[in-house]
Parts: structure tokens; C-alpha cells; sequence
């Protein structure tokens, strides 16, 4: 017969012996159902972005549309031409990158554009976008 004492060590040194394998097996199926991608390489953040832009300006008549704070939030229409080197990291899963637009009908004046990105669910998302600098 067993005694309560008994019992109760073996029980212990069964979770304790077991505790290993349960871990083991545990990061093994997270392993195969794939954990969230949190790393992406330059061309994906860049590719993350046009299909933002695209999205976007099918959205709103072909044009990218943002407000311009430093004159009165008045609304301007541009058009994307390119993203800039390098896209920079910004902590895990975080990332940014300047780009050029230009004013619609008027493309010499260039604005640069500011994106920051997070993954999120295995996505990069645009999360901010911003006037960098205004042409001059």
C-alpha cells in the first residue's frame, strides 16, 4: 500500500520529470502552426508600403491624398514616385521609410514622405505617415 507521502512524491517527480516534454512538444506545435512573422527584409517594407499607396489612391480618385499641417491642413493631391534607401528597423517588428511623391500635375515639386510600419499578425501595417519635408 501506498502512503499519502508516498503518493504525493511520486506525483512531484512525474510533473517534474514530464515538465520537459510538455515544453518540448508545446514549441514544437507552435513551430508547426508558425508563429507570427515579425522579420521582414527591405523589399518586403517596401513592398508593404506601394501596396498601402496603391490601395489608397485607387481609393481616392488616383491620387495620394494627405494634409498639410504646416499650411492650415489644406489637402494635397500626389502622386508616388519612389521609395528611398535604405528602410531603416526600428526596434522588433517595427519599421520606416522615406519616399518621394509629387504634387499632381506638377512633377517637379517633390514632397518626401514619411511611412512607419509594425508587423502585426504576420502583416506589415502602415501605422503613420507624415510631410518630412515640403519642396522648397
Amino acid at each position: 500500500m501506498v502512503t499519502k507521502s508516498a503518493a504525493s512524491i511520486m506525483l512531484f517527480s512525474l510533473l517534474f520529470v514530464s515538465t520537459p516534454i510538455f515544453a518540448e512538444n508545446a514549441s514544437t506545435e507552435m513551430a508547426r502552426m508558425g508563429a507570427a512573422k515579425t522579420e521582414f527584409t527591405a523589399e518586403e517594407v517596401k513592398s508593404a508600403i506601394t501596396a498601402y499607396v496603391h490601395r489608397k489612391m485607387a481609393a481616392e480618385g488616383n491620387v495620394f491624398r494627405i494634409y498639410d499641417p504646416i499650411n492650415g491642413y489644406k489637402p494635397l493631391e500626389l502622386k508616388f514616385v519612389k521609395i528611398h534607401d535604405p528602410v531603416r528597423k526600428i526596434g522588433k517588428g517595427n519599421y520606416f521609410a522615406c519616399s518621394d511623391f509629387s504634387v499632381a500635375g506638377e512633377p517637379s515639386k517633390l514632397y518626401d514622405l514619411d511611412f512607419w510600419l509594425r508587423a502585426l499578425d504576420g502583416k506589415l501595417i502602415v501605422t503613420q505617415t507624415q510631410i518630412h519635408k515640403e519642396p522648397y
